[in-house]
């Protein structure tokens, strides 16, 4: 599909708004902008078939624009989903032995 040249603007701003959110550790703010950028995707409206070079060439330089802060945005969310996996990690040893020890008594 041709993506037009408003949508992949509109979707590279809100790449933008995502890393921003992703910067300031805003989790629930990241999420409902990704929520908002798959709306985007999905309701992506047509390009002309026929776009001019200039024209491919600003489309290129947006989607680059997008991986980028997309890349951008990993580094940041990486190391918070690391020690909320650890987290879920831990308190999943911690009900394993209680169910085959029982809870203490104190």
């Amino acid at each position: 599909m041709n993506v037009s040249v408003d949508c992949l603007q509109r979707m590279a701003e809100l790449s933008e708004r995502m890393l921003d959110a992703a910067d300031a550790g805003d989790w629930d703010r990241l999420v409902e902008l990704e929520r908002e950028m798959k709306q985007a995707r999905d309701t992506a409206d047509a390009g002309s078939e026929h776009d001019d070079d200039a024209t491919l060439l600003y489309k290129a330089r947006l989607i680059e624009r997008m991986l980028s802060n997309q890349q951008r945005i990993l580094r940041q969310v990486r190391p918070w989903m690391d020690e909320t996996r650890e987290l879920l990690a831990h308190g999943s040893r911690d009900r394993a032995v209680r169910a085959a020890y029982g809870a203490s008594r104190f």
